[in-house]
């Protein structure tokens, strides 16, 4: 008798816990199913956030009076730098301007060739004068634009180094906006792969932080504000172009205004 009441006390413990093994198996996959309903939440969210950025930029662009654009200046032919031309000659019928080696070049550039004109030396357009001057980068004739009314603003972005031209041309500047695009040690220990990191640290690639900041300290007249560009998201971050260059500044006793351009905010200069 005492072992069939041990035997039924046994069964109904092993039934309660296989019951409680099947509730904790349902729990985990309730779990589970609730982990991965949260990573799509954060995937819509965003997506969302993406779509919100994207429709702010666009009312941002909305609200340029068309009357205030009176050119485009492009630097080189280099997909990221003309993907929207064909977007913005329907809305502005301005002139753009590029070296001609640039302009034979950009992607499907017959649509709107009517617009282009080549530039090789300064020009006035509206009440500025706009200066090319040649940069090194992988593209076929790539430049700089210095830009002088009340005040000056020189652009000199996607640039493997600072030439003595380079240097020359973005002297006694009010604005400089200067490309800053990598940490070098992020970049080599990063994940692209080594035909692309050779061409970015190339004399012909892109400026990193530290470049940029040793050109500044070579300046005999630096500018009142600097803005950093052309920032890597993948091998930079804003903080840390900024602390490099403003530590390499510090090394020689020199203070600047600096700020980067946030790739979803840009710039405003108006000179």
């Amino acid at each position: 008798m005492i072992l069939i009441v041990i035997i039924i006390i046994l069964y109904v413990l092993f039934e309660n816990i296989n019951k409680k093994n099947a509730n904790i198996s349902k729990l985990n996959r309730k779990l589970e199913d609730l982990n991965e309903n949260e990573q799509e939440k954060e995937k819509q969210i965003k997506k969302y956030q993406l779509k919100e950025k994207i429709r702010k930029l666009k009312k941002e662009i909305r609200k340029i009076e068309k009357e205030m654009v009176k050119a485009l200046l492009i630097t080189h032919e280099h997909i990221d730098h003309v993907r929207g031309l064909k977007t913005f000659t329907r809305q502005y019928h301005v002139p753009i301007f590029a070296t001609s080696g640039t302009l034979s070049h950009i992607p499907g550039g017959g649509m709107f060739s009517k617009y282009m004109q080549s530039i090789t030396e300064s020009i006035p357009i509206g009440n500025v004068m706009v200066h090319p001057f040649p940069i090194l980068h992988d593209a076929v004739d790539p430049c700089g634009f210095r830009i002088t009314g009340s005040y000056s603003c020189t652009i000199a972005t996607d640039l493997g180094v600072v030439t003595d031209t380079v240097q020359n041309a973005i002297e006694d500047s009010d604005v400089l906006i200067l490309e800053a695009n990598h940490d070098m040690d992020m970049l080599r220990k990063g994940r692209y792969p080594w035909s692309l990191k050779r061409r970015i640290l190339s004399n012909r690639g892109h400026l990193a932080n530290s470049e940029a900041g040793w050109a500044l300290t070579r300046m005999n007249h630096p500018p009142h504000k600097v803005l950093l560009a052309h920032l890597s998201e993948e091998n930079n971050s804003p903080d840390l172009a900024e602390k490099t260059i403003k530590d390499i500044l510090a090394s020689r006793g020199m203070i600047l205004d600096i700020e980067t351009c946030q790739p979803e905010g840009g710039a405003e200069i108006i000179l």
